[in-house]
């Protein structure tokens, strides 16, 4: 008897298998823990670590050659990935906050740092939990309901949301999405610095030790 092959992406998309539907609920993770995934450079993933696979509640084959959009969640303004992109496709560094999708509808919110590597992109990701994540969320919800509003004409509702991100981020005093970018991954970093000590593992410092390379890439 034949095999049957596992459902691709294409599956996905075209209603092989059910569309995960959004809930209000949170998805736990420890401060002390980061995921690691790659990518190749459309954005297929490659490999992921157990964080990854635990919280996002995807098994590792099924996450292996999908997109990396199998966590999107729908409450995420597509101006922020189009950001990352314009980032990625100048070969730079990008740190952002991104609620994420499990498997089971949860969700889950990351501080993101996404770096170009040789055939494609690194990410990392840890809990955010300062003062700057808070107002981000409101931000997401406003630019969000401006891609809404655009309807079909999603590229105005993006360029429309990226002005508002811009704006509303002169008004919190930075100059610019990358000193937002800088801030932003610096004060999320140490708190992450900080808990992971707490657990006391060697492996968690060392972790510290790749955040901190990867804030200096961002710097450069």
């Amino acid at each position: 008897m034949p095999t049957q092959a596992r459902p691709t992406w294409t599956d996905y998309v075209t209603g092989l298998k059910k569309p995960i539907t959004a809930r209000d609920s949170e998805r736990p993770f420890a401060m002390g823990e980061l995921f690691f995934s790659t990518t190749d450079r459309k954005g297929i993933i490659r490999s992921g670590n157990h964080v990854f696979v635990r919280v996002s509640g995807h098994p590792l084959d099924e996450l292996i050659g999908a997109p990396h959009n199998i966590i999107r969640h729908p409450d995420m303004p597509k101006a922020v990935f189009k950001l990352l992109w314009d980032y990625l496709g100048e070969q730079k560094p990008f740190a952002g906050y991104v609620k994420n999708l499990a498997a089971d509808g949860s969700y889950y919110w990351v501080m993101a740092l996404v770096v170009p590597i040789d055939d494609g992109y690194l990410s990392i990701r840890f809990k955010p939990s300062s003062q700057i994540f808070a107002a981000v969320r409101s931000l997401y919800a406003e630019m969000l309901a401006t891609e809404k509003k655009a309807g079909d004409k999603w590229r105005d509702g993006m360029r429309d949301a990226t002005t508002q991100l811009v704006d509303a981020l002169h008004r919190l005093g930075f100059a610019d999405y990358d000193d937002f970018m800088h801030t932003a991954l610096a004060t999320e970093m140490t708190a992450h610095q900080n808990a992971a000590r707490g657990y006391g593992h060697n492996a968690r410092r060392g972790n510290d030790h790749s955040l901190a390379a990867m804030l200096a890439s961002c710097e450069q």
